[in-house]
């Protein structure tokens, strides 16, 4: 029997051990809703409307039953058979420094949107595809490189690992492995140690024209954190991104989500400056 997806089981148990008075409550007018965080009453107002339904959300973040949440959204709803608003909610909240455990079922998205059957397809159709553009693969000497590495994301002047951006990057003897909705591979080409944790390579794709340029260095003043540049030739871009390797995740906490219907709406990051960092 196929498992329910974690976030659904989490908020059963979660709504299941709730009493009443924790659930929202419309106000009055119906610009607000009511939640009560630490026994007081909270309000949340009123940030969409359409023909049958209310949307009520807060980006300031609060805690309710030991829960940090960055943000909280609650719709509620008419149906066409229904005779009261029905509810759902969704939120973003954090995991602190223990989510490692957790981790290990979301590190390959791929794997976890379609099990293994759908991720080995997957893999195998890129990788037919890339030997099209690239028929020999050549065997790269990594040493003690970590080999998994997972975006981090900065919000609210503090950086974090998200289920937003969980695409982990991965690196064989041969291949780039992008973990995406969809697998995408690359081959691994010249790569070299340039410093101390900081390394580059070049990675020829089977669906984009020329060699890329990668590289990757430690961020200044942040434990576990690195900055991968990636610059796109044919493009005539270059790309940075945050990243962390699995041996370093417990230096961040995990942003998570549960909802009761709907993803999120989805955080607004802060903007990094690479050039200072």
């Amino acid at each position: 029997m196929k498992q329910p997806p974690i976030f659904l089981a989490l908020l059963v148990c979660t709504l299941s051990v709730c009493s009443q008075e924790m659930l929202p409550r419309l106000s009055a007018d119906s610009s607000y809703v009511t939640v009560m965080v630490h026994g007081r009453p909270m309000s949340i107002p009123q940030t969409a409307r359409w023909e049958q339904g209310l949307v009520f959300s807060s980006f300031n973040p609060f805690v309710q039953n030991g829960t940090l949440y960055l943000y909280r959204e609650y719709s509620y709803y008419q149906c066409d058979t229904c005779t009261d608003y029905q509810l759902d909610s969704s939120a973003y909240y954090l995991r602190p420094k223990s989510w490692s455990g957790y981790l290990q079922h979301l590190h390959r998205f791929t794997y976890w949107m379609y099990g293994a059957e759908g991720t080995e397809v997957y893999y195998y159709d890129a990788y037919n595809d890339l030997r099209t553009t690239c028929p020999v693969l050549h065997h790269q000497q990594l040493g003690d490189m970590p080999r998994m590495w997972y975006p981090v994301v900065k919000y609210r002047g503090k950086y974090y690992i998200s289920i937003d951006n969980l695409n982990a990057i991965e690196l064989t003897d041969s291949l780039v492995v992008y973990h995406d909705m969809e697998v995408a591979l690359s081959a691994l080409l010249n790569f070299s140690r340039i410093g101390e944790d900081a390394y580059t390579w070049q990675e020829q794709s089977a669906y984009f024209e020329g060699v890329d340029s990668v590289t990757i260095r430690p961020a200044k003043g942040v434990e576990g954190l690195y900055v991968m540049t990636t610059v796109r030739k044919e493009l005539g871009i270059t790309v940075h991104q945050l990243i962390t390797p699995e041996s370093d995740i417990h230096h961040f906490d995990f942003i998570d989500w549960l909802s009761s219907d709907h993803i999120p709406e989805g955080l607004t990051y802060d903007t990094i400056d690479f050039d200072h960092l």
